[in-house]
């Protein structure tokens, strides 16, 4: 879903700030139960389809 981020001298991977709210997208959708393929395929209105299936599987819980 990202391509190869550059990489300094000492080999740690660069983000901008584009390829850090992706990564903060994936993990929390992988978090709601989304699967990758899930992610990486779907277009907007298919991601609200999906969401709206995934609400109705997570149970009622306390929020923080």
């Amino acid at each position: 879903m990202l391509r190869a981020p550059p990489r300094t001298e000492g080999g740690r991977r660069v983000y901008g700030q584009t390829e850090i709210r992706l990564l903060a997208f994936i993990r929390r959708a992988r978090e709601l139960g989304f699967r990758l393929d899930d992610i990486r395929k779907a277009s907007c209105a298919d991601v609200r389809e999906i969401a709206t299936h995934h609400l109705q599987d997570i149970p009622d819980r306390p929020h923080n």
